[in-house]
């Protein structure tokens, strides 16, 4: 039932059903007409016989009015007046037994009445008060101080008569058209094609306003599939007591979804403080869309780096060293790091292993040879050049056919491990390897050289040593013969 403003004008009885005209127009074309503007004022109503004031006539005069001042008579006094009563044609909606009778039938289906004028197409998905049949739930059929004959101040107020959460239920963050009580700017009123009553589909609803976000999913290359698919996967659409309206704190919201990065981090004995810290997964992921794979607000190294181009105290004291600048001096750079891809050898979510890696790699300068303990490195290079002493197509790190690699690290107590030679992000060095490595609070230097069929070294840990990879150097005279 639409409400017109006082000023508007009678478009014919036709469309009477549609208007709620205003009360008192003069001017209104209704009189111009010669149609009687029942209701309009009392000296154009005809009075109803005198004895008749304080009960209803028996008797009714033809066209006589429902509204006067002795009968019904404050029936089209309203703001906004349904467009019948404005013209005091009630029996189109109200109908006589017999003409001249004050005698009218029941309305046993308002709805059914109203949609005579009101055409109403029901989609998939129908408001109770339309699929019980009761327009009169919401609206009054007569007149109201309200637009659209709502029986209400607000929409806000009549739908909260009904759905608890149009009041914003005392939460700490209220959507915007709740807190304005615009409920129908996101809900037909009436019916729908989509659930809730949705005036859109999923998204494309909250997109209708958000038109800031529109234009970052139009930029982006991947989305996060709540955003793709319905925001209230995420977001309560009414009110929250988290920020953003969220359905829960940020992280555990992430995680009811991504149950395998919650037992990732459950099992974690080692964390990423970035998980905990701020923003927790939104300082490295976008929450709605990226150019970037996994929603990352940047290239994997350059969002690594974003924290890690400076040293970085753990909560165990602990300081992790500031790698960025190294990386970026370096000549040579690891496999990883060369493609970008920090997350190759760490697990940027939590680890059981130290500096959150992602298998097991030694943690100190010796350790005894273990397949197990190398897992890591193994991930990519081939195992079999820590297992077998002689070798001509494994490695060049050899001397004649004798495989360095085995001789320094498959030992059973004080197997070298790979961090007393390489530098595992970047180095200056072929091979990746260090100008110097940690050995408690020495720093080792190993003096490295690089030959064309070997190199040599002269490291703090031994005599310095050659070797060539085509004809055996002999290093040590005395051990002539010793060595296999």
């Amino acid at each position: 039932m639409k409400a017109m403003p006082r000023k508007s004008s009678f478009l014919g009885l036709a469309l009477l059903p549609f208007l709620s005209l205003p009360f008192g127009a003069m001017d209104s074309p209704a009189v111009e007409s010669g149609i009687p503007a029942f209701g309009f004022s009392d000296h154009l109503l005809p009075l109803l016989p005198q004895g008749t004031q304080g009960r209803a006539p028996t008797t009714l005069k033809k066209g006589q009015s429902c509204s006067t001042t002795e009968c019904h008579p404050g029936m089209a006094k309203g703001t906004y007046v349904h467009g019948p009563v404005a013209v005091g044609k009630c029996r189109i909606c109200h109908k006589q037994v017999e003409e001249t009778k004050h005698d009218f039938r029941n309305i046993e289906n308002p709805m059914k009445l109203c949609t005579t004028c009101h055409e109403m197409e029901l989609h998939d998905t129908v408001h109770k008060p339309i699929r019980d049949g009761m327009c009169t739930a919401c609206h009054n059929p007569h007149h109201s101080e309200n637009e659209a004959l709502l029986k209400t101040k607000t929409t806000r107020e009549l739908c909260a008569q009904c759905h608890e959460q149009g009041k914003g239920m005392g939460k700490k963050f209220v959507h915007g058209p709740v807190a304005a009580g615009a409920c129908t700017l996101c809900h037909d009123p009436h019916t729908s094609w989509y659930p809730k009553l949705l005036n859109k589909k999923g998204s494309a609803n909250c997109l209708s306003c958000h038109t800031d976000m529109e234009q970052q999913l139009k930029g982006a290359k991947y989305w996060h599939r709540p955003v793709s698919e319905d925001c209230s996967k995420c977001h309560d659409p009414h009110a929250s007591d988290h920020p953003f309206q969220l359905k829960n704190e940020r992280q555990a919201l992430c995680l009811d979804c991504h149950k395998e990065k919650r037992e990732e981090i459950e099992g974690a004995t080692v964390f990423h403080e970035a998980l905990t810290t701020n923003e927790g997964c939104k300082n490295c992921h976008n929450t709605h869309a990226s150019k970037f794979p996994k929603l990352l607000d940047k290239p994997v190294i350059d969002l690594c780096l974003s924290c890690h181009d400076q040293p970085t105290v753990r909560p165990d004291k602990t300081v992790v060293a500031a790698i960025g600048q190294k990386i970026r001096e370096s000549k040579f750079l690891h496999g990883p790091i060369r493609e970008g891809d920090c997350s190759s050898c760490h697990n940027p979510h939590g680890s059981k292993n130290f500096r959150i890696l992602r298998k097991e790699y030694p943690q100190k300068f010796y350790a005894p040879f273990d397949m197990k303990t190398y897992n890591l490195c193994f991930s990519c290079h081939d195992s079999q050049v820590f297992l077998k002493p002689r070798t001509e197509t494994l490695t060049n790190f050899r001397n004649g056919t004798r495989n360095l690699h085995f001789v320094h690290v498959n030992k059973k107590t004080k197997g070298r491990t790979c961090r007393a030679c390489h530098n595992t992000h970047a180095s200056d060095l072929p091979k990746h390897i260090a100008k110097s490595v940690p050995f408690g609070g020495w720093e080792i230097p190993i003096n490295f050289k690089k030959l064309p069929t070997g190199g040599s070294c002269a490291p703090g840990c031994h005599t310095p040593k050659s070797y060539n990879y085509l004809q055996a150097v002999e290093n040590n005279p005395s051990r002539k013969g010793k060595e296999k």
